[in-house]
């Protein structure tokens, strides 16, 4: 008999989780369902989650641990380190990109929020070094904010289950963004409007 490899069960667990949620929903994810959809037992979905809320918390950890493994996978080679936006088109590349999963990550995240708010701190000191990046991109601090929250709305959108933005519109609006980038403009913080 073949011994499964633990990481690759594991995996393979999380992957069937998101899958379920993203396809029919988070009150069809059961420990049941994720164990047969996997094709492990109960008992072994219970040896690597210990409940449905670990198992949703390490879901949304898998998810955004992802999140920042695609975005270091999406810095331009060709760029060398500190050429200014390089984090900031990976970022959106990535949040263009996984925009059409977030749906199952946002309806585990809301969960996890009612039922494990020492997680949310974890997923935000997450976020928090991936910004400290975007922050020291050298891009103009307010053109960066303005990409940031774009490309972040873009995401969030689709995460809370609305329509995703109608393509060309989408993809216009991905362009525009990454040429923002490479713009030299300065916007002052004072304004010019009243």
């Amino acid at each position: 008999m073949t011994k499964r490899n633990p990481e690759e069960t594991n995996l393979r667990l999380l992957e069937a989780a998101s899958t379920i949620i993203a396809e029919r929903g988070v009150d069809a994810l059961t420990l049941d369902a994720v164990a047969q959809a996997a094709g492990v037992s109960k008992g072994g979905l219970l040896h690597h989650f210990a409940s449905k809320e670990t198992l949703i918390a390490r879901l949304i950890e898998y998810n955004f641990a992802t999140f920042e493994t695609d975005l270091a996978q999406s810095l331009d080679p060709e760029e060398p380190v500190g050429t200014p936006g390089r984090w900031t088109r990976a970022y959106i590349k990535v949040s263009f990109a996984t925009a059409a999963r977030a749906s199952d990550i946002g309806v585990a995240f809301a969960l996890m929020t009612r039922q494990r708010p020492d997680q949310v701190r974890t997923i935000a000191a997450s976020t928090s070094r991936i910004w400290e990046e975007l922050d020291h991109d050298g891009l103009d601090p307010v053109q960066s904010i303005l990409i940031r929250s774009a490309a972040d709305g873009v995401y969030y959108n689709e995460m809370t289950g609305n329509p995703p933005l109608p393509e060309p519109l989408r993809t216009h609006l991905r362009n525009a963004l990454l040429d923002m980038t490479y713009a030299t403009t300065t916007i002052t913080l004072e304004g010019t409007h009243p």
